[in-house]
This record gives C-alpha cells, structure tokens and sequence, in this order.
C-alpha cells in the first residue's frame, strides 16, 4: 500500500523491526511477549 514504509503507517499498524545480536535473541523476544501479556 502507498505510504508503507513510512513511520506513520507503521505507528498505526503496529508493525515491529528490530535488529539484535543472535546470542540476545530468546531475552528480547521473552521482554516483547511479556509487554503483550500484560
């Protein structure tokens, strides 16, 4: 869609990126399900 890649439309859908070292990975991912749970 137009606009996609824009902070805005990404604000608004909820999208996440994010880019962490291989040996940080199961710690990240358990710290953003657990700020979903909650």
């Amino acid at each position: 869609p137009k606009g996609f890649q824009s902070a805005e439309f990404v604000l608004e859908h909820g999208f996440l990126d994010f880019i962490v070292d291989r040996r940080e990975l199961k710690q990240r991912l358990a710290d953003l399900l657990g700020m979903v749970k909650k």
